[in-house]
């Protein structure tokens, strides 16, 4: 080792060998570096040749107690099925807890299996040593040699792309013991899977990477400093209560948008605009900082290309981004080289089921206050917290600084709250608890339950169990859209609640019975086996980067406010938002809800001094002494007079025929455009009840997981589903983003793939580059163009400094290949996809191509833009040449230069 690095005095597995790499790039450089790693592959090929590490069948070792672990999951096996037998438990909910205890055994019997195997020879096993040392094979492999096989996926048809069932009786053999027959047969489902899906998903993933080269090849370091004060917050990564990025490392190359300050010393960390070195980013989390503000490629506003501060530093040198790097291409092969890889596992495993089972619980990682975020909770006969709201959140807080937030969790529907609003936690209390296998829905009313709109074989079907002969209800998707399922409360004082039933429900009451609050009125099967090759991941990522719109996705609400529940309708069921500056009723009262000629709606509110017209007749306003009167008066007859009582609206219209009883004057409110009336004529309305909303109508069947009364903000969805980025742009540019690149990064995650965020940020950048023109104003657009952002933000900056109306636009999100065939150079479109449209296009536009890209550089024969072949270094070239100096020299004294010149220093290629 050299001086620089020091003695190492520790067992180098694959890992540790990975950061003695680092170290030595770090201190020596590349070249020293080179040498190094030869001299430990030299001295690595010596010593196994001598040692002659070799294994054989009896270096396979089966754990002792293995037998014993099998016989205690056979006896729970046994109490799951007797329980469901007697009717205690579903056939969904079975096959859940059947699954789950086998996935937890085969778990047991590996950690035993890997214990003795560590033991034997003194931990120099050869298979022992081979997979410690990461040299080759993983605990799941080993498992199945000497541990057991475990749980098979069920064969799927090809191009499925949900996660495959599983088998639920498990192969208990391993290769040792060898398999029976049947367990052979089961297994030669998984080893076919494994080779179709070699051979099918290797040509996915190479089609990937070549989309999302075509759409990220123009994407190059252009500048050295875009200049943005804008950035996003960096935290640690969590999923359930574990960590699985630290904030140290996924801020370590960034570069800071703020100073970062010590919340202990007061001391400045790190400067804006400085990189964030790896020591640096430890000391900032060692210091407390929760969450961090840096520059990010998402918010970079350079105008071609991306700025190197933005970027931060490139991961192939271990320094700074350089101009003319092609982190495009970069980003392209990071994200699509996994793909080719990752199809290829489970050839390995021969598709045994690797089950996800989620934790059913969360701790807190911190000492603090809880405080509750838009809970709804209920208090069930068994004394416990109940949350009944789908938005709400556990915050916990700093005990000297509640503005401080040190971490939050989302509270899943009918999960058991343990902790109280304001309570003082310590590190690891447990927080919530939920039934992983069940989705259950919750009383939240006490009285008499009503089955209403139930239809056999229209809104529900009925099975019965085999055994027990006991009834089962399920909830199924009504074939008559005006009949939807529901449960009517009845409570003791005649108050009435209506619950809607989603689709796939199992009722666990019956009609006529009496229900508390908190109880379990039905259920929905939360099945938690998940998949985790590829198979399922890969398609979900290119329809994240395709920006499709996901099936069955959730309704969101698009305004901030309080949902009402509407009635139901053949489409659906009605649910509204009312804004907080929206619509109220202002005293307690009556409704009528009128329309004017051009059908535009108005709320009438009438209150006790309300006046009605006791009379029929034709209507004549007159006023006398400044106050206005209302005459109605029959042909012929005395007309009778209304006094206008002081702050209500008149209702009727001159010479109008009215009837006895009609409302002639009340509190008057226009309905704002884009929302409704939430109220009809007749209905009786409390003070500061919402009398108007943006309309939202949600499919039978699907769950709604909003209650009346709640408060919503732009972005919450108010149904169940998957939620779609295009839907997220309500939120904001950022917050769509994000979304997509965390779905991204959490199937890589799933996969055990490692791709750094800021390659994944390349594409999404590229993504969302696009606007669509709403309103041209004085600009050379014209409405429905679809161009550049940075293109409108320019026009527009010079609009206004003219005095003229700038252009107005929405914001689109394209997926990779549309991105790539709207792309400005229409040879790289061409040559990508669609080559006679694309050129027969151009030539019809006669557009001109300036050769700014990679792809239509190397087609026409010039240097591509990037590293020596930018235009910055070519000039450096010539003034080397002109100065009779090295272009070495000539770098030196640019990198000197001030950051204004810099930042002026675009590739104009």
């Amino acid at each position: 080792m050299p001086p620089e690095v020091g003695f190492q005095n520790i067992v180098f597995d694959k890992g540790k060998l990975n950061d003695l790499a680092m170290l030595c790039f770090d201190a020596v450089g590349q070249w020293r570096t080179a040498q190094i790693l030869d001299q430990i592959k030299e001295l690595g090929f010596h010593y196994a040749t001598r040692a002659g590490v070799t294994f054989s069948f009896d270096d396979i070792v089966v754990p002792k107690r293995k037998d014993e672990i099998i016989a205690q999951a056979d006896q729970e096996v046994k109490k799951i099925t007797d329980l469901h037998q007697k009717g205690g438990i579903t056939e969904n909910e079975r096959f859940g807890r059947v699954v789950d205890q086998w996935k937890k055994t085969t778990v047991r019997v590996t950690d035993e299996m890997m214990e003795e195997l560590s033991k034997t020879r003194n931990g120099l096993n050869s298979i022992y040593m081979m997979y410690k040392s990461g040299a080759r094979g993983s605990k799941d492999q080993i498992k199945q040699l000497g541990g057991m096989r475990g749980l098979m996926d069920k064969p799927t048809k090809i191009g499925s792309t949900g996660g495959a069932d599983v088998i639920e009786t498990p192969i208990k053999s391993n290769f040792k013991e060898g398999l029976t027959v049947l367990e052979y047969f089961v297994s030669t489902h998984g080893a076919r899977k494994g080779l179709a899906d070699t051979a099918l998903k290797t040509a996915d993933a190479g089609y990937l990477t070549r989309r999302l080269v075509d759409v990220a090849q123009n994407a190059i370091i252009t500048i050295e400093d875009c200049g943005t004060t804008r950035g996003v917050n960096m935290t640690a990564l969590k999923e359930g209560n574990e960590i699985v990025q630290t904030l140290a490392e996924r801020i370590q190359g960034r570069t800071a948008v703020d100073d970062i300050v010590s919340p202990i010393t007061g001391r400045i960390l790190v400067s804006a605009g400085e990189e964030i070195s790896n020591k640096m980013a430890r000391t900032i989390q060692n210091h407390g900082l929760i969450s961090v503000h840096v520059r990010s490629i998402l918010t970079c506003e350079a105008e071609k290309g991306i700025c190197a501060k933005c970027y931060g530093r490139n991961l192939a040198t271990q320094k700074p981004a350089t101009i003319g790097d092609p982190v495009g291409i970069i980003a392209a092969q990071s994200i699509g080289e996994p793909g080719t890889q990752l199809t290829l596992r489970t050839f390995h495993i021969g598709g045994a089921a690797s089950t996800a089972t989620e934790l059913a619980e969360v701790v807190a990682s911190h000492d603090g206050i809880v405080k509750f975020d838009r809970m709804n909770t209920v208090i069930n006969t068994e004394n416990q917290l109940i949350s009944v709201s789908y938005l709400g959140k556990i915050l916990i807080v700093d005990e000297n600084d509640e503005n401080k937030v040190l971490e939050e969790f989302k509270v899943e529907y009918a999960a058991t709250v343990h902790v109280q609003d304001g309570q003082k936690v310590a590190k690891d209390t447990k927080l919530l608890s939920w039934d992983q296998f069940n989705n259950p829905l919750i009383s939240t009313a006490k009285g008499v339950l009503h089955y209403e709109n139930f239809i056999k074989d229209i809104t529900y079907k009925e099975e019965y169990n085999d055994i027990t002969m006991a009834r089962e209800l399920t909830i199924i998707e009504s074939k008559d859209r005006r009949k939807q399922p529901q449960f009517r409360i009845v409570g003791e004082d005649g108050t009435v609640r209506l619950i809607p039933l989603p689709t796939g429900l199992i009722v666990r009451v019956e009609d006529g019975s009496f229900v508390h609050i908190g109880d379990i009125l039905g259920q929905t099967s939360r099945m938690t086996i998940k998949q985790r090759d590829i198979t399922g991941g890969l398609p979900r990522v290119q329809d994240l980067f395709e920006a499709r719109v996901p099936k069955d996705k959730a309704k969101i609400s698009d305004i901030d406010g309080i949902v009402t529940i509407g009635g139901l309708k053949k489409t659906g069921r009605d649910i509204f938002v009312t804004p907080p500056n929206g619509l109220f009723a202002p005293c307690d009262g009556k409704v009528v809800v009128l329309y004017d000629e051009d059908k535009n709606q108005y709320i009438a509110v009438l209150p006790d001094k309300a006046v009605y017209s006791e009379n029929d007749g034709k209507v004549s306003i007159i006023e006398e002494n400044r106050k206005k009167i209302i005459q109605v008066a029959k042909r012929n007859q005395n007309p009778v007079q209304y006094p206008v009582p002081k702050g209500l609206q008149i209702l009727v219209k001159e010479g109008e025929s009215v009837k006895k009883g009609t409302p002639l004057c009340g509190k008057l409110y226009a309905v704002p455009p884009e929302q409704e009336s939430i109220v009809e004529t007749g209905d009786n309305v409390t003070m500061h009840q919402p009398l108007a909303g943006r309309k939202y109508i949600i499919p039978s069947g699907k769950r709604i997981i909003v209650h009346q009364g709640d408060y919503v903000e732009s972005g919450d969805a108010l149904s169940d589903g998957p939620l779609d980025p295009h839907d997220m742009l309500v939120k904001g540019v950022i917050e769509a983003q994000i979304l997509i690149l965390n779905e991204i990064q959490e199937i890589y995650r799933k996969q055990g793939v490692k791709i750094d965020d800021k390659h994944v940020s390349v594409i999404i950048r590229q993504m969302f580059k696009k606007v669509r023109i709403t309103d041209s104003g004085s600009t050379s657009f014209l409405q429905g163009d679809i161009v550049d952002k940075v293109l409108v933000e320019k026009e527009n900056r010079e609009a206004i400094e003219f005095g003229k109306t700038p252009a107005q636009f929405e914001q689109l999100l394209l997926g990779i290949t549309k991105t790539s065939l709207l792309t400005d150079s229409w040879l790289s479109a061409a040559s990508f996809q669609e080559t006679t449209k694309v050129l027969t296009k151009a030539a019809i536009e006669g557009r001109v191509d300036h050769l700014e890209g990679l792809k239509e550089s190397i087609i026409i024969g010039h240097r591509i833009p990037v590293g020596t072949g930018t235009k910055l270094y070519n000039n450096m070239l010539k003034k080397a040449v002109n100065e009779g100096k090295t272009v070495a020299q000539i770098i030196d004294e640019f990198a000197h230069r001030s950051k204004e010149e810099e930042s002026g220093d675009y590739l104009d290629f």
